[in-house]
């Protein structure tokens, strides 16, 4: 993934002398835009361009007519659950001043190839993901609980599964 200069916006990027800090809850936009842009190039391969500017190939397997040159959207879907799983137990994790020693997460989707196609009968969505999750943290049991809950809560990839009838499972491996 590269990004394209020019093409972004300004909170993007740290104003010179800034320093790392929580956003404060009246500073959080109610809501807020993201879009992509794919250029479709031919054999199920299109360019796709990310609002702030990174552009990125995605393409299907040459098994199922594309040029197998990038990912496919499911590949991307699955992508997507692992790493904002991650990122939103970090955030969490910060918010309930926890400090994480490392963190892993695997996920896998189930859905139908038939679905897709068209076939009568098969949803075309995913209708299983599963997320193992192995995370060194420095907390009780109830922290811990309490961290797993406000990151079901907040993850906006996980409730976009689950709200689409997806059934989520997880499978914790905590200080192993």
């Amino acid at each position: 993934m590269r990004r394209r200069e020019g093409i972004g916006t300004s909170h993007d990027q740290p104003q010179e002398g800034a320093q790392e800090m929580s956003i404060r809850p009246k500073e959080i936009p109610e809501t807020t835009e993201n879009w992509a842009e794919a250029d479709f190039k031919g054999r199920s391969k299109s360019i796709v361009t990310l609002m702030r500017g990174y552009t990125l190939v995605m393409d299907e397997p040459k098994h199922l007519g594309g040029s197998g040159e990038g990912p496919s959207p499911m590949d991307y879907q699955v992508t997507s659950l692992a790493s904002c799983t991650a990122v939103m137990l970090e955030r969490c994790a910060k918010d309930a001043k926890l400090e994480i020693g490392s963190l892993k997460v695997k996920s896998a989707i189930t859905y139908s190839p038939r679905g897709i196609a068209g076939q009568e009968g098969y949803q075309s969505h995913p209708t299983e993901a599963h997320s193992e999750i192995w995370l060194e943290i420095d907390a009780t049991e109830a922290q811990i609980e309490a961290l797993k809950a406000e990151y079901s809560r907040r993850c906006p990839v996980y409730n976009l599964y689950k709200a689409g009838g997806c059934a989520m499972r997880e499978t914790w491996r905590v200080n192993e």
